[in-house]
């Protein structure tokens, strides 16, 4: 019996010195080439703004809006933007991203200011994005700018689970084309309710 109080004591004392060790240890950083600490470990903590964006352009003309990126994090994060499209899944219209393919040309209409940048801890950086959509354009086509880690993919291990943290903003573009004409019915309408 006072073996395996021992066992217990001893057990406690070791599970909390190594609690205590965590809490004091400093965060873990690694220089890159230039020497600036970067949490390459750590959590991607970037805020975007605004989070959607709904844009009205013409067919052969172009627009440009703005995207503001803020890094939370104590060390200057490497940032990339890239493109995704994305529609609404389920009832509720929960965004659904998507990986572009080979038939999205409307993919080439965006570009950006800065395809990749340095953000350093709690500094705002804009980033322009450009939409030039060609004269047969029409109707509506939704993109996921997404700022990610650069070089993140390049971490992925494999025969584990991995996690990436990205933050996207929803950008509706809406070409107005002279002549389209938009229009919606309703064929059928039911209730489960007689009031």
């Amino acid at each position: 019996m006072k073996r395996k109080q021992n066992f217990v004591r001893g057990f406690s004392v070791l599970v909390t010195a190594l609690l205590l060790s965590g809490l004091a240890a400093p965060a873990a950083f690694a220089a890159d080439e230039a020497g600036a600490a970067s949490n390459v470990n750590g959590a991607f903590d970037v805020v975007i703004s605004p989070p959607s964006i709904g844009i009205q352009v013409a067919p052969g003309s172009s627009v440009t809006t703005d995207i503001r990126v803020q890094n939370h994090g104590i060390a200057t994060e490497h940032v990339k933007v890239s493109l995704l499209k994305f529609g609404a899944r389920g009832q509720d219209g929960t965004p659904d991203l998507k990986d572009l393919q080979a038939g999205d040309e409307f993919a080439n209409w965006a570009t950006f200011s800065t395809p990749k940048f340095d953000a350093e801890p709690n500094v705002w950086k804009t980033v322009q994005l450009t939409i030039s959509p060609p004269k047969t354009a029409a109707f509506g086509y939704y993109y996921a700018v997404v700022f990610s880690r650069d070089g993140a993919e390049k971490q992925v291990k494999t025969k584990q689970a991995n996690l990436l943290g990205a933050v996207a903003s929803l950008v509706l573009v809406d070409v107005q084309s002279p002549g389209a004409v938009r229009q919606a019915k309703i064929t059928e309408f039911s209730t489960t309710k007689n009031v």
